[in-house]
């Protein structure tokens, strides 16, 4: 469908895609040699929490009919900002607001 470069959809003699892999591999490897785990961590639960949005908006959207075949593109609007929210909720809650000082959670 033109997503992927075709790179990642080259299939060998045995149906598997080992170039793809391998980039794959090369560049995930490169990003936890040189990233401090502390930015890994927090990349990878914004990784998830931006997967699992996309996911469940894409869901919407294919359930949707529009009434006397309307585009739909306000939902897309508000998917994409409900979306935008999520992520921006998060980081706020992960950098700005620090438990350990007001003292709100946990003792």
């Amino acid at each position: 469908d033109g997503l992927l470069p075709e790179l990642f959809g080259r299939i060998d003699a045995h149906g598997n895609l080992h170039e793809g892999a391998k980039v794959s591999g090369i560049v995930m490897t490169l990003i936890a040699t040189f990233v401090p785990f502390g930015y890994l961590d927090d990349l990878i639960s914004s990784g998830i929490l931006i997967a699992f949005s996309m996911t469940n908006c894409c869901v919407v959207i294919l359930r949707c009919e529009s009434p006397f075949g309307q585009p739909t593109e306000y939902l897309h609007h508000c998917l994409v900002a409900y979306n935008a929210l999520c992520f921006l909720s998060a980081l706020t809650l992960r950098h700005l607001w620090n438990p350990s000082e007001n003292n709100i959670i946990g003792p």
